[in-house]
């Protein structure tokens, strides 16, 4: 009986491998494939007009700094709206200062959290697009004019831009750069194959009339991002990456651990309002693969035989996984080190089982709001 019980683990768990493993080489041919986006420095005409949407709450440390990269921006025909989510610092008085440096409008979220805020921004702007990022973010001055030529050329709807987190090179900050990388490269090859399955609203541009029209579902405190892009997905609108270092927005990473998994709880938190199967089948061979390379590794001190079939299979999804964040290493100016990547993917599926149950243990919270 043992025996057949170590089969069968094993089996399940060749199989679950294979099928990431194929995956993530598929999406490393994908990016290899699709090349980059430059901006010209003389923009072209009939460029679209574009409105910044930045909700902000309790970011008086953060504004300076992302207004500062605004005013800075070489696009035309924009704007910019900041919208206060019932702040309790000073970040109003620091967006005061710049009012006389850029084309900024200044509003007071209606509702309550960020999708309201949103919808607070949009109501009023002026632009043909929407061009959201989050208050804690740092842009190129090329950032605007990257997504009005870009969306001169390609006549695309949804624009999923690139995102990458900064912070002190310690194992804590490699381990939320790999972490995140992952993430960006997966979701960056899916939409450029077509079939998107992740989006951020730390840097994303929408045609304003559908942003408007679009179910982002309210009765999720976070989810703006993901469930626009379900929505514009069900209404079969072109939805795109823009693979451009110049379109790149910065933001930085978790100051605690503690920090960093109820950052990724508060992610995973939504998923129970996905109704794409693409979205939903990417999510689960994840979460799935590492739940079971894990139950192999814990069952291998009863089964030995299960331990050849645990390193076997660690060993080629490592290999995968490594492959995908090396080949965007250039795009994203980040420098892997092979024997902390191995010492990371052990840690791995540890990682995935606290993100799953930490809301069990704690409650989730942002912005000292609590998010049900």
């Amino acid at each position: 009986m043992e025996d057949i019980i170590t089969i069968l683990i094993g089996s399940i768990a060749t199989f679950t491998c294979i099928l990431y493993c194929t995956r993530i080489w598929y999406w490393y041919t994908i990016w290899q494939k699709a090349p980059s986006f430059y901006p010209t420095n003389d923009n072209p005409p009939s460029l679209p007009s574009i409105s910044v949407i930045i909700p902000f709450r309790d970011e008086s440390s953060n504004l300076s700094a992302l207004l500062k990269s605004l005013t800075s921006q070489k696009g035309s025909d924009w704007e910019v709206i900041v919208i206060n989510d019932h702040s309790t610092d000073t970040g109003l008085s620091v967006i005061e200062s710049y009012r006389n440096l850029l084309p900024i409008k200044v509003l007071t979220n209606h509702g309550e959290g960020k999708k309201a805020a949103l919808l607070t921004g949009a109501k009023v702007a002026v632009g043909d697009y929407l061009l959201m990022t989050d208050a804690d973010c740092i842009m190129p001055d090329s950032w605007v004019t990257s997504f009005q030529q870009w969306i001169a050329t390609k006549k695309t709807e949804l624009i999923i831009g690139p995102v990458f987190i900064t912070g002190p090179n310690s194992f804590f900050n490699r381990f939320q750069k790999r972490d995140f990388l992952s993430l960006q490269i997966s979701g960056a090859s899916a939409a450029l194959n077509k079939r998107p399955i992740m989006s951020n609203g730390a840097n994303l541009a929408c045609r304003r009339e559908l942003f408007l029209a679009a179910n982002l579902k309210t009765d999720f405190a976070s989810g703006d991002d993901m469930f626009l892009l379900e929505w514009m997905k069900q209404q079969k609108k072109s939805i795109t990456f823009l693979k451009s270092k110049s379109a790149m927005v910065s933001t930085a990473t978790e100051k605690s651990w503690s920090g960093f998994f109820a950052q990724r709880a508060r992610w995973a938190s939504k998923a129970k309002g996905y109704k794409d199967l693409n979205i939903i089948s990417a999510g689960l061979l994840v979460a799935i693969t590492n739940a079971l390379l894990l139950a192999c590794l814990i069952l291998s001190f009863i089964h030995p035989l299960l331990t050849f079939v645990w390193l076997s299979l660690f060993l080629t999804k490592s290999i995968s996984d490594f492959q995908l964040i090396r080949i965007a290493s250039d795009f994203y100016s980040y420098r892997d080190r092979l024997g902390e990547f191995i010492l990371s993917q052990l840690f791995y599926p540890i990682y995935i089982l606290i993100t799953i149950t930490y809301p069990i243990f704690r409650p989730l919270k942002w912005k000292k709001r609590i998010i049900k």
